[in-house]
């Protein structure tokens, strides 16, 4: 029995991530984790409020 390994399955998607507080960046990290090449935007003054 051979394997094939397949990519990841959102391997090629590229997410602009403006999410604050708690759901916003978990969902964001899922997305990473299946492949997606996220990028993040955060605030300019003290970034994600719930990080304090």
């Amino acid at each position: 029995m051979e394997l094939h390994v397949i990519g990841s399955p959102l391997e090629g998607v590229s997410v602009l991530s403006l999410a604050e507080q708690y759901p916003g960046p978990y969902t964001t990290l899922l997305l990473a984790d299946l492949g997606a090449d996220v990028t993040l935007i955060e605030r300019p003054n003290g970034g994600d409020p719930a990080q304090i």
